[in-house]
């Protein structure tokens, strides 16, 4: 049987995606209804895994882990009395957050299916060097462990940090209606891609910004794409979504 057989790689791809221990545990851990508040909704419904993905505080994180059915998961990933009285609850608290790292990171969380990473592997397959694409001027990628915000403060107020365009238009069905932008307002890709090509030459169609200090005029507003251009974006993004399986 070859190993382009579909039963062939739908059974590796199966292996891969089984979760470690600590993998599971963040799974257990992401989608716990008690980790909230308030309480009833876990994280992941803010930050759902099917359209592509903050909490509470330490002591009431380490008071609900202790009492979950997944506690004795967790003392097998951490070890014995990682979740004993006397351990800090702040401590617990990183636990947490590396657990749900270990599962964000996942095959099952991030697939990496897309059509750009079925590019980017025969590229690299094909000894061709691809590169990504990174803003050198932005501070966060500078940012160390004794980083300080105030010294960013008046010169970022009413910027957002720019997420991910992994999945940016992954939904769980194609009738699923999708928000784009800091604040929602844009409902489709064509949308907001054609807000940051003509904001600046048509000012009145949008509304006004909400801080206006610190807007970008400089790489956005005014691009002067055409309207096949546009469209060639557009398709250019959804080629960065995982295929669901």
């Amino acid at each position: 049987i070859s190993p382009d057989h579909p039963d062939v790689v739908a059974a590796v791809e199966r292996e891969l995606k089984k979760l470690s221990p600590v993998e599971e545990l963040g799974k257990r851990l992401f989608f716990d209804e008690k980790l909230s508040s308030p309480e009833g909704q876990s994280r992941a419904v803010c930050h759902a895994p099917e359209v592509g993905m903050t909490g509470p505080d330490a002591a009431a994180a380490a008071k609900v882990v202790r009492a979950a059915d997944y506690a004795g998961l967790f003392e097998q990933v951490w070890g014995n009395g990682s979740l004993a009285p006397e351990k800090p609850a702040d401590e617990i608290y990183v636990l947490v957050a590396k657990s749900i790292a270990a599962f964000e990171r996942s095959a099952e969380a991030n697939p990496f299916s897309s059509k750009f990473d079925d590019f980017w592997r025969a590229a690299k397959k094909a000894g061709k060097e691809v590169g990504l694409p990174r803003n050198p001027d932005n501070p966060f990628y500078r940012m160390g462990s004794e980083w300080n915000w105030e010294n960013y403060a008046a010169e970022n107020r009413g910027k957002h940090k720019v997420p991910t365009l992994r999945n940016v238009d992954l939904r769980p069905e194609s009738g699923f209606v999708k928000a784009f932008g800091h604040n929602g307002f844009f409902k489709s890709l064509e949308d907001i891609v054609h807000f940051y090509n003509v904001r600046d030459v048509e000012p009145g169609k949008w509304p006004a910004p909400e801080v206006p200090e610190n807007v970008n005029t400089e790489e956005m507003g005014q691009l002067g794409l055409t309207d096949e251009d546009e469209a060639a974006v557009v398709r250019f993004l959804k080629t960065l979504s995982d295929r669901l399986r």
